[in-house]
């Protein structure tokens, strides 16, 4: 049981935990952040909120949707 426990800890750490930022230059200079995050666009947004500290202003986002085999994953970035 414990076992069990542990492995649905894990998931869950990889599923809320996949975002990440990086700070890049943007056209004027300025400095803008690049969030990724994988699991729903949900993590891009809570990662912009913390990254920005509450306010933000999305410039641009893609999204990228892949699959094999039954198995399908996307990532987003803000």
């Amino acid at each position: 049981m414990k076992l069990k426990l542990g492995i649905l800890n894990c998931v869950f750490v990889l599923m809320t935990g996949c975002a990440t930022a990086k700070a890049i230059q943007g056209p004027d200079g300025t400095e803008n952040q690049l969030i990724r995050c994988s699991y729903g666009i949900e993590n891009c947004y809570n990662k912009a909120a913390e990254v920005c500290r509450g306010k933000y202003a999305i410039v641009n986002n893609s999204t990228n949707v892949q699959g094999s085999q039954g198995y399908i994953s996307s990532t987003n970035e803000l």
